[in-house]
């Protein structure tokens, strides 16, 4: 995209005109992140708007899909936050709500009654099953612009941009 392009873009004007201010801009390194944060916010509404058909976030379906890989075995609200690195109160409130819609079930466990087990109810698994192509139809739909060896190439590059965030050199040391 020409960086005439992007300047014209409200959201990314003031952070590369800011940019330009500076003595060290790399405009296309500027160009290339701040179109990969719009990229990542399509991406992000697109899969939204698809999870919402069944009223479930992303952080409720991430949950839906980690009980669904036990295996019926189920899990503590702990572990669930662990695995879904977020915090245990963040994961309460993901499993209310899922409660609420009975797409979970939450039971003492019987060798110790303090702990909560967490299980996909009938329903929790009938919502998966019908989400789960939707869901990756939508991905297919959001890449479908990429052949196969852009699709690699760009899994390629995302995972030396996340491998290597590197230190950010001192305003000084630029």
């Amino acid at each position: 995209m020409p960086l005439s392009n992007l300047r014209e873009r409200p959201r990314c004007a003031s952070l590369f005109e800011a940019a330009q201010r500076g003595r060290a801009l790399n405009a296309p390194a500027c160009a290339a992140f701040l179109l990969l944060l719009e990229a990542g916010e399509t991406a992000n509404a697109e899969r939204a708007k698809c999870l919402a058909r069944y009223h479930l976030s992303q952080g409720g379906f991430n949950v839906l899909l980690l009980l669904s890989n036990l295996g019926g075995q189920g899990s503590t609200p702990a572990e669930l936050a662990e695995a879904a690195e977020v915090s245990r109160a963040t994961m309460t409130g993901l499993l209310d709500t899922l409660e609420k819609e009975g797409i979970i079930a939450r039971e003492l466990r019987m060798h110790d009654r303090r702990a909560v087990g967490v299980l996909v109810t009938p329903h929790g698994n009938s919502v998966l099953e019908a989400v789960l192509p939707d869901y990756l139809r939508c991905i297919a739909r959001l890449m479908q612009p990429l052949g196969d060896e852009e699709t690699r190439t760009f899994i390629s590059l995302l995972e030396k941009i996340e491998a290597a965030p590197g230190e950010i050199p001192a305003a000084d040391a630029v």
